[in-house]
């Protein structure tokens, strides 16, 4: 035997009754009783466990599964080749989750698993099934939407604060990713108050309010709930960021606070009522700070100008003023402002409390309503079979909205009803229409003269601008 093969061998048989001695000293330990530290991990652990098991089943009936359904027209050839359309049939489009939120058949989604839809149907986790027997609203800028079923024997889910909720704190997502029915994720808030990320509408993304958690968010949970331990709703999944489409670990989910907001305001004014106050608005930094005999770490925005007879003009709000709080919400950038205006409803007195030259005051305003703002400075004409509000798109609507640099005719959206065929199809106030089919829009008059030829039974196809993008939208009956 060589030398190279006796060391080899020798090497082998060392290694072979070290891994066997190692194998009965680990068969010793593993029989015997963890340490006293190790069982008191193992019991927080199981803990830990218990609460996920019981927060998963406490909420289980409560959560939907929602399959939507559009018509689409057969088509088939002949004998000849040619194409040949046929009557239209429902056929599934979309997947999404809900949750209960009330005993009389109330549920809650996103809009974005709702719009388009021609029938929705809703699947209870105990296997009955039910037609949407009317959808009560949509926030298109939201992504919420508000159906109703017909079903007895529901039981809804608990409201939190989310206004409350810690980053760290854990989270379940509950929904049906990819179909699959009741799927449970875990994770923790990662982050609140996200903005600024363009997720439903890239125009809207200063009005955004994300709560980001590292639950496992997929297709199909889009409208189903994240709650804590307790069992309570905290959000409504509604997003993921992600370059494959599947999750990475960063989701997002709508505050319920917010949600509660958006439900009430459809289901009792069947849309929903934006607060508005009035003013433009600038970062506070340190160096305007020290100029406005602040201390440089103070928080807050700084009033650039005041829209006339606006809210904010009738509570005594002056340019240079440094806004610090609205109701009891702190306001630490012109984003934080906006959300808090915008949640409160219309008509409200809230407190503002704001620094002037360096002094503290505070004001009473009484909340606008941002749509009787557009109609307000824009004025329209209002047509009830359509359940919109337009109005010709002028210079200086377009130098308002920030419109400056498109050159284009148009009508403008200046108000819109929550049911309307046109806010079914996703159009909000502040759209532009400029052309209905192959046609152009140049006023009001072309507008309703192009929309009153059109068969709406079959869809009509409209030219829309919104956030300086160009895009298409259908819009039937």
């Amino acid at each position: 035997m060589s030398r190279m093969s006796l060391v080899f061998l020798l090497a082998v048989t060392t290694l072979v009754h070290g891994v066997i001695g190692s194998c009965a000293e680990a068969q010793n330990t593993l029989g015997s009783d963890p340490p006293e530290r190790v069982s008191e991990d193992l019991r927080y652990a199981r803990s830990l466990s218990k609460a996920f098991q019981w927060a998963a089943e406490h909420v289980e009936p409560s959560v939907v599964h929602i399959t939507s359904q559009a018509r689409v027209a057969s088509i088939r050839r002949d004998i000849f080749g040619r194409r040949l359309i046929g009557p239209e049939t429902l056929r599934p489009t979309g997947l999404g989750s809900g949750v209960v939120v009330s005993e009389d058949g109330l549920i809650i989604t996103n809009n974005h698993v709702v719009e388009d839809a021609d029938r929705l149907l809703v699947r209870l986790s105990d296997g009955r099934e039910f037609e949407v027997t009317h959808i009560e609203g949509t926030d298109p800028q939201r992504d919420i939407a508000v159906l109703k079923i017909d079903a007895t024997g529901l039981q809804p889910i608990e409201f939190a604060d989310s206004e409350n909720l810690e980053v760290g704190e854990w989270v379940l997502a509950i929904g049906s990713p990819f179909g699959f029915e009741n799927t449970v994720t875990a994770g923790i808030v990662s982050a609140t108050g996200r903005r600024g990320i363009g997720l439903v509408s890239e125009r809207y993304k200063d009005y955004e309010d994300f709560i980001q958690t590292d639950a496992a968010i997929n297709p199909g949970n889009s409208g189903g709930p994240l709650i804590n331990l307790e069992g309570k709703l905290v959000g409504i999944n509604t997003a993921i960021a992600s370059r494959s489409g599947g999750s990475v670990g960063i989701g997002f989910a709508i505050p319920s606070q917010l949600v509660r907001s958006v439900m009430n305001n459809l289901v009792e004014q069947g849309r929903v009522g934006r607060g508005w106050l009035g003013v433009t608005m600038q970062e506070l930094t340190p160096e305007l700070a020290r100029s406005f005999n602040l201390d440089e770490n103070q928080q807050g925005v700084v009033v650039a100008s005041v829209v006339e007879d606006s809210p904010a003009e009738q509570a005594g709000i002056r340019d240079g003023d440094v806004i610090v709080m609205i109701g009891d919400r702190r306001i630490d950038s012109a984003r934080s402002l906006i959300t808090a205006v915008e949640t409160i409803p219309p008509r409200t007195p809230t407190k503002i409390r704001l620094f002037r030259n360096g002094e503290p005051h505070e004001l009473t305003a009484i909340i606008g309503d941002r749509n009787e703002r557009n109609t307000r400075l824009f004025g329209g004409q209002e047509i009830d079979w359509l359940g919109v509000t337009v109005a010709t798109l002028d210079e200086r609507a377009a130098r308002e909205l920030g419109y400056r640099d498109v050159d284009v005719t148009g009508v403008l959206i200046t108000d819109i009803q929550a049911r309307s065929p046109l806010a079914r199809a996703g159009l909000e106030p502040e759209d532009i229409i400029y052309g209905v089919a192959d046609y152009r829009v140049t006023d009001v008059d072309s507008f309703v003269e192009l929309m009153s030829r059109a068969d709406l039974r079959r869809g009509v196809r409209l030219q829309v601008i919104r956030g300086l993008r160009k895009g298409y939208v259908i819009v039937r009956e």
